[in-house]
């Protein structure tokens, strides 16, 4: 005759046993059980050992972003911790005497500071450590200072304001001066003034103060150096393909990332650029879902292909 126990749910098994029947298929009277013809199978419902993993398979590849199923991945090997890379300290610094702090009353002539809260955000979602130095004013002293005093802690400084090339944006002549800078910027939009350098061997963005701007260059420049300094094997951002549902109008010769709506319908991924795309106008970011990607010598068409970042993909 067929021999059985009862187990509970997860326990090991006999080893004379090869199979393994859910309790609400028993029906048990007078010390004996019947269950339907058929249902037991050899090996049905049992977890072998190394089921898991085959010996020698890697569990978390490194340069992998811990996730929280990895974590409880590696919890089911027995693993209380894992070797992590140093979290980078990012400094971050503001400038612009038209700023005021969300919060406060907002004199004529001035505007709230979006950029502060923006990039911290992003700083911290990218796995940074975000040293924020608030607001500083238009002064090369008050800038110089700021830079002593994050230069000591910080794996990478964000300077936010002050990348154009009229009077009043001294950002980039102040890191030249003190470091080194390089002698371009960047053929996009929103973004072009962006500059990068380097002071005392820390790494130095420096970005539009346009919101816009700033979110974006942030997303396609900083945020990868940011992984990079974590061992991140993939660091730029990710793309698929999307079709276009209209003409999309750029400037010749110039990289776009408009701000944009995708959607999923009938087996298609479609994407649209939103109306306003002022490098000022946060409402872009806020509504839309992603950033269409359009090359210096591309033209787009309705019913083209374009290139899309998702927002939730960077900002994970």
């Amino acid at each position: 005759a067929a021999e059985t126990i009862r187990i509970t749910t997860g326990a090991a098994v006999p080893d004379w046993a090869d199979a393994v029947v859910p309790f609400e298929k028993v029906t048990e009277a007078d010390g004996r059980i019947s269950l339907p013809a058929g249902c037991v199978k050899p090996g049905a419902n049992i977890r072998t050992q190394g089921e898991l993993l085959k010996k020698g398979a890697v569990a978390l590849a490194r340069g992998r972003r811990l996730t929280r199923a990895d974590i409880a991945l590696a919890a089911s090997l027995g693993l209380a911790s894992v070797s992590v890379a140093q979290t980078p300290v990012v400094s971050l610094i503001v400038t612009g005497d038209e700023l005021v702090a969300p919060g406060e009353p907002c004199p004529e002539g001035k505007i709230y500071d979006a950029n502060t809260l923006s990039l911290q955000t992003l700083i911290e979602s990218a796995g940074g450590l975000c040293q924020n130095f608030g607001i500083i004013p238009d002064d090369p002293k008050a800038m110089s200072e700021a830079l002593d005093a994050a230069i000591g802690t910080s794996s990478l400084i964000i300077l936010s304001g002050g990348a154009a090339d009229s009077k009043a944006d001294f950002s980039h002549q102040l890191l030249a001066s003190r470091g080194t800078i390089e002698p371009w910027t960047v053929n996009m939009r929103p973004g072009r003034p962006m500059r990068f350098g380097m002071l005392d061997g820390v790494p130095v963005f420096i970005l539009p103060g346009n919101p816009v701007a700033a979110f974006v260059t942030f997303l396609e420049f900083a945020r990868g150096a940011l992984l990079a300094m974590q061992g991140a094997s993939e660091i730029w951002p990710s793309e698929i393909e999307a079709v276009s549902e209209c003409d999309i109008k750029t400037k010749p010769g110039r990289a776009e990332f408009a701000r944009g709506l995708v959607r999923f319908e009938a087996g298609r991924i479609l994407a649209r650029p939103l109306t306003n795309q002022s490098s000022a106008a946060l409402t872009g970011i806020a509504q839309g879902n992603a950033l269409l990607a359009i090359g210096h010598d591309e033209s787009i068409r309705a019913g083209d292909c374009v290139r899309v970042q998702l927002l939730a993909s960077l900002l994970g």
